[in-house]
């Protein structure tokens, strides 16, 4: 049997791993490698965060940049707000607190993830979770057979997570229907753009695809890189990524230019689609169906396994040892 097994290679995995005083028998299961929103993404030949973020204190040791973001508002409000929530009660629009200014590690953030997990020597499994059976703590993958566990710590999406136990099915539903969410679709793009500033654009525009756009200028990281920038154009979608292709996707990019107010020529561009981009309330309830994990033995960490926005500093300060 297994001491410890943690359902999904997160930064709150790797950050409680990490703090561990004892050795025990721990395996990371995933779905897939550095499918963490923290892993980041390579651009060209430049590896970026996947999502832009800013964050007021500081979190590493190494060098950092400090920007207070130049912000355009275009558009209403009102529409803002709502090509944003797509109509769900968010917890936070954490696209509006970029506006407040903060810090990026000049390796960007990914850079702390990437460090945990190079510090973190437990075996991984990569592969299809079939069931999770609760009660005999027993996990089974498609390739790797069954794993007897004595606790499992879940960081995976809860929506995700509890298709795959075997709890009573009410339970299930109870769950799974206070479970909203948000996607985002991102276009992240490394280009030529000369811009003084980290610039946040809110679009209030139905006619216009993306509803934030970020402009990072790269010499602020690199000097090597003046009048370069990496451009995060990004939309809300509630349908399948599957459904957004060609020309709506192609979009994300071209409004930019449209907006003409950057000069942009495209080098290099990655579309992302971060299914549980946002995340809605949840009812006070939630702790009573929850309960009924707890009671099987699972422990909750990080932002999708609890259901709630944290930021950074959050899933690197509030992660006890398991």
């Amino acid at each position: 049997m297994i001491d410890v097994v943690y359902l999904g290679e997160s930064l709150s995995t790797l950050a409680s791993i990490s703090r561990k005083l004892t050795v025990d028998e721990t395996i990371i299961v995933d779905i897939w490698s550095d499918g963490s929103l923290l892993s980041g993404i390579r651009v060209s030949n430049l590896e970026v965060d996947k999502i832009p973020m800013l964050v007021k204190e500081s979190i590493t040791t190494d060098n950092t940049v400090y920007f207070k973001p130049d912000t355009i508002y275009i558009g209403s409000e009102t529409t803002y707000d709502s090509k944003v929530s797509m109509g769900v009660e968010l917890q936070r629009n954490w696209f509006q607190e970029l506006s407040q200014g903060g810090i990026i590690p000049r390796k960007f953030f990914c850079s702390i993830y990437r460090s945990l997990k190079s510090l973190v020597g437990v075996k991984r499994n990569y592969d299809v979770i079939s069931t999770i059976k609760l009660r005999d703590k027993e996990l089974k993958l498609l390739r790797y057979g069954v794993l007897h566990y004595g606790t499992l710590v879940n960081t995976l999406p809860l929506p995700y997570f509890i298709n795959k136990t075997d709890l009573p099915s009410d339970i299930k539903e109870g769950l799974i229907s206070k479970l909203d969410y948000v996607g985002l679709l991102i276009n992240i793009a490394l280009t030529r753009c000369n811009v003084d500033n980290y610039t946040v654009v809110y679009v209030g525009k139905k006619n216009l695809i993306p509803h934030t756009i970020v402009v990072i200028p790269l010499r602020y990281f690199m000097k090597e890189l003046t009048n370069y920038a990496i451009v995060y154009s990004i939309t809300s979608i509630r349908r399948p990524y599957i459904s957004f292709k060609g020309e709506y996707v192609n979009r994300l990019l071209l409004d930019v230019n449209k907006l003409g107010m950057f000069n942009v020529e495209l080098i290099s561009y990655k579309v992302i689609h971060e299914k549980y981009g946002l995340l809605g309330r949840v009812d006070e309830d939630l702790e009573y169906y929850l309960g009924s994990l707890k009671d099987a033995g699972v422990v909750l960490k990080g932002r999708l396994g609890i259901w709630r926005e944290l930021s950074i500093k959050e899933l690197l300060d509030s992660n006890n040892v398991v």
